[in-house]
């Protein structure tokens, strides 16, 4: 009795002294090899590579909103200059790779999401298209579920009316577009590869959730992506 009473009191001691601090330098070795990843691709596709945090705002922000914030801030990042803190916030601050491929702004970051992680692409239009354009694999639970949300549009071609659902504001317009065989032969080639990727009027955004080995991987992700951005703003 007194053993498994000395045991339920030591047990959140282990935890902390030894499944926190592991856990913990596991993801930050995940992070690393990650981040390595990133900037390789970065270097070879000719794209930034950046570990700032998304929403971290600068210290003449702080000092405009009141200088609490900006002495909180100072001090943080004075730690930071110390060397442990500095690589467990910057494990925390996903990386991201930006630039222009193929003459359109891309973005690649890491997102962690339902316990597990992707590697979210996002192509923007230079402009937005207007069409109010609604992309999506037509899988079973989008042909379900899609009907109700708006009228899509067929093509005749049977390929791509089974993998792509499309719709959008002006079916005229856009079966006209959809009617290019280049167009179809885009989307057709950016969903078999990866069916989770989404497209409206502002960007085509893809999820991957395996692992991608290196750059080219990355490449032929991309290349896929802004061809169909490509067609879609006009050729």
């Amino acid at each position: 009795m007194n053993v498994s009473i000395d045991l339920h009191n030591i047990l959140p001691l282990v935890v902390f002294l030894v499944v926190l601090p592991l856990s913990l330098y596991l993801g930050y070795r995940r992070g690393e090899a990650e981040r390595a990843k990133l900037k390789d691709v970065a270097l070879k596709l000719g794209l930034q590579y950046s570990e700032q945090g998304p929403g971290r705002p600068s210290l003449d922000a702080l000092a405009i909103r009141g200088g609490d914030q900006l002495r909180t801030q100072q001090r943080l990042r004075q730690l930071e200059r110390g060397g442990v803190l500095a690589r467990v916030m910057k494990s925390l601050s996903p990386p991201a790779v930006t630039g222009k491929y193929n003459g359109f702004a891309v973005d690649i970051r890491t997102q962690r999401r339902d316990k597990k992680t992707y590697t979210v692409f996002t192509v923007s239009f230079p402009a937005p298209l207007g069409l109010g354009l609604k992309v999506r694999s037509n899988n079973f639970f989008r042909r379900s579920f899609g009907a109700s949300s708006g009228q899509r549009t067929e093509t005749g071609d049977e390929a791509f009316d089974k993998a792509v659902f499309v719709r959008g504001d002006d079916p005229m317009k856009l079966k006209y577009l959809v009617k290019r065989p280049e167009v179809r032969k885009a989307l057709l080639d950016a969903y078999r590869a990866q069916s989770d990727t989404v497209i409206d009027d502002n960007a085509i955004v893809c999820r991957v959730q395996k692992g991608l080995p290196d750059y080219l991987a990355y490449q032929k992700v991309l290349a896929d992506l802004t061809m169909a951005a490509k067609q879609l703003a006009g050729g």
